[in-house]
This record gives structure tokens, C-alpha cells and sequence, in this order.
């Protein structure tokens, strides 16, 4: 007895079915589903070219990414050279220093401090940051005085020492500073009474001759 094939309950997919060449993978990239109907249209129109025209694009391509490599190669490259040039330029062998010291007494370390604010609060307006009157940098440190200044722990004398460094680009910033200072800085009195309290160490205009960094 032949028995009779169920109907099938699915509904097959009555349209068009796809060619053999439009379940191939096309050229650059594009794929489509072996499984599916749908032809993505970008792959006609890639299919659609002459074989002289794929290769002409797909030449390109390739240059295209060549030429994007090169750039990325050489802005790598410039950023490098940019940190190192900067780098450099920041050792300051072959400047000028500026440099005073003050050892006071520990009565007038509130007067250092305020005459050193007046100074550098002074000072940033007014001075060159380029040329030959460049001011490179400016610091101002403090620190009791030890007995033995080499033995950290050793006995404070009572006293405060106050360091003044400026950095110039040529001695012509020095010259131009003591100017300056005379002129426009209104506690260059008090500073100079100050210095006249304490015991200080001058040094007009030192030439760097060896710096690391």
C-alpha cells in the first residue's frame, strides 16, 4: 500500500533564485549570504565592471592605504623629533644665572617671604620670555640652616636661608632685570634692606657650562 507524502506546511520561497555568480564572493570585501536571495546591490555593480577596471581599482585601494600608512608613519615620526627638540632646548648650558643667597635671622623669615611674593608677582608681567633678554626661569627656595648642612638631621642653627635663582638667556636679561628692578619695582627698598640684614652671596651673571637636563 503506497502511502501518500504529507503536505508540507511551509510556505517555499516562490521568486526568483539566485545564480550561480551571485552567491560568489565579490571582489574587496563584499560577501553575500549563499543562503539568501538578496544581491547586494554594490556587488552588481563591482561584478559589473570589466576585469581591466577591477584590477584599476583595486590598484587604488592598495595606494590609497600605502599613501595613509606613509602619513601615519610620519606624524609618528614628528611627534618624536617635536619631544626631543623640546627637550633639549630646555638644558640650560651655555645661560646666564643669576643667583643670590640669604641666610637671616629666624625674626625675619615672614619678611622674606612676603618681599619674594612682591617679586615674583612683579616679575611675570614684566619680563622678556623670548630674545636675548629672555628670562628661562625663576625659582626662590627655603630652608632652615643646619649646623652641619650635609647631615640633614643635624641641629637648625635658628637661622632661614633664602635662594634666589634666574636663569637668563644672555647677560643682556641680567642687565635688564637690575634695570627694571630699580625702576618699577615698588619693594626693591624693602629688598635691599632685607639683603642688608642678612648674610648674602651674590652672583651677577654665572655662564652654565654643565647641565643634565
Amino acid at each position: 500500500m503506497t502511502r501518500k507524502r504529507a503536505k508540507s506546511t511551509s510556505r517555499e520561497w516562490s521568486g526568483p533564485r539566485p545564480t550561480p555568480e551571485a552567491v560568489q564572493t565579490p571582489p574587496y570585501g563584499f560577501c553575500v549570504p549563499r543562503q539568501s536571495a538578496i544581491v547586494h546591490p554594490l556587488s552588481l555593480v563591482i561584478r559589473g565592471m570589466s576585469a581591466k577596471r577591477r584590477t584599476h581599482m583595486n590598484l587604488i585601494v592598495r595606494r590609497s592605504a600605502l599613501i595613509i600608512g606613509l602619513c601615519m608613519f610620519t606624524a609618528a615620526v614628528a611627534g618624536i623629533l617635536s619631544t626631543t627638540v623640546s627637550a633639549g632646548t630646555g638644558n640650560p648650558a651655555g645661560k646666564v644665572r643669576f643667583l643670590v643667597t640669604f641666610t637671616c635671622p629666624g625674626d625675619l623669615e615672614a619678611e622674606g617671604d612676603r618681599i619674594f611674593k612682591s617679586h615674583i608677582a612683579w616679575m611675570q608681567p614684566v619680563h622678556h620670555h623670548e630674545g636675548p633678554k629672555a628670562l628661562l626661569s625663576y625659582d626662590v627656595s627655603k630652608t632652615p640652616e643646619l649646623s652641619d648642612p650635609f647631615t640633614l638631621d643635624s641641629k637648625p642653627t635658628g637661622n632661614v636661608i633664602f635662594v634666589l635663582t634666574e636663569v637668563y638667556e644672555t647677560d643682556a636679561g641680567v642687565v635688564d632685570h637690575f634695570e627694571q628692578s630699580k625702576a618699577s619695582w615698588k619693594d626693591f627698598a624693602a629688598w635691599n634692606a632685607f639683603a642688608d640684614t642678612c648674610k648674602t652671596t651674590k652672583v651677577g651673571a654665572a655662564k652654565i657650562f654643565n647641565s643634565l637636563w
